[in-house]
């Protein structure tokens, strides 16, 4: 082989290496059904607890960011499935039954090698997928968190109208974490809703779990007019200030998440979605404005300029290009070193 030679032995006795290469092609069948099983669950919002349909970051009903991702999953699973079949059972004899048995090894070597292309697709509409989806929890997470404290200061002034001065500390708290809870529960449940109607559900779902909680109590300041008309205006209070933060955060994730999203991360997964999205220059999907035949309107913004925005194929593509070359093994090796406590193993040569 240093000669740049081959040396062919003829395919009679080659059945170890038809053995071996389907059991290798079984092998990788089952990473890529594990790619396309966890990848089918972080797009489903039914699954995916609280993350938008298709991992839009903009309202689900202008765009369907992973949905093309979905749909080729299935294709490359589809494709893994058949050819990891195994090659020994088609075995015929040649040569007038000269070769009454013979191994198609070179077959099974060659669907092997197909097999690992197109996982390595799999791999990289995974890895493109899963720091999509990343981005969207810190970003839920941040807003949850603003939201919380939102919904206490609200929920605080309006105790102070309408509870007696004698209702105790405790029982207010408690009333505020019911009410928090149903918000909680309901932000989950409603991420398929675009933003303006998903924050409206969130309030008006927030404004009964408070109106159930105060009716427990006898301890007004007010009429029960009073209590209906101080409930409803929380709720419109409540909705466009929950709009309006999940905006700002997101405008900020936009903008910062290659810094702001590590920090949330382990070790490994951290090195990983850096190299993703700061040396490959991968960035968080915005949505629609990513497409390159949408038209910019006023105040919209997507990752790259105009005349350079990238479908999400092509970004996918880039991912691919740094598993088949190497480069994906670097990050990934020097995590796995640094937590067997071997920080000064050097990773992997690059592949030429």
């Amino acid at each position: 082989m240093s000669a740049g030679l081959v040396h062919h032995g003829g395919n009679f006795q080659a059945a170890s290496l038809t053995s071996a290469m389907e059991k290798t092609r079984l092998a990788i069948q089952m990473i890529a059904k594990m790619l396309f099983a966890q990848a089918t669950e972080i797009i489903n919002p039914a699954l995916n607890r609280g993350l938008p349909p298709n991992l839009a970051a903009d309202d689900p009903s202008l765009s369907f960011t992973c949905k093309g991702i979905d749909i080729a999953m299935a294709g490359y699973y589809s494709e893994i499935a058949f050819l990891s079949n195994p090659v020994s059972t088609h075995v015929q004899g040649a040569e007038m039954l000269n070769q009454a048995l013979n191994s198609l090894a070179l077959i099974s070597a060659r669907y092997t090698l197909e097999v690992v292309e197109i996982t390595s697709m799999m791999a990289a509409s995974y890895i493109v997928m899963v720091c999509q989806a990343l981005d969207l929890r810190v970003l839920q997470m941040i807003f949850l968190e603003k939201a919380y404290a939102q919904v206490a200061e609200m929920t605080g002034e309006l105790f102070s109208t309408l509870l007696a001065p004698t209702t105790t500390e405790d029982y207010r708290r408690k009333i505020s974490v019911e009410v928090w809870d149903a918000i909680a529960v309901a932000w989950d449940e409603t991420s398929t809703m675009d933003l303006t109607a998903r924050c409206e559900r969130l309030a008006e779902l927030g404004g009964s779990a408070l109106l159930t909680a105060l009716c427990r109590t006898t301890e007004f300041a007010g009429s029960a007019l009073d209590l209906i008309t101080a409930i409803n205006s929380w709720k419109q209070r409540l909705g466009s200030a929950l709009n309006s933060t999940y905006d700002a955060v997101r405008q900020d994730m936009f903008s910062r998440h290659a810094s702001i999203t590590p920090s949330y991360l382990g070790q490994a997964s951290a090195k990983l979605y850096s190299f993703v999205r700061k040396e490959l220059q991968v960035p968080f999907h915005r949505g629609l404005v990513e497409d390159p035949t949408h038209v910019l309107r006023a105040g919209e913004q997507a990752s790259f300029p105009p005349e350079a925005r990238k479908a999400i194929g092509t970004l996918i593509s880039t991912v691919y290009d740094a598993i088949r070359d190497g480069r994906l093994m670097e990050p990934v090796m020097a995590a796995v070193g640094e937590n067997m406590g071997c920080k000064d193993a050097e990773p992997p040569t690059r592949a030429a």
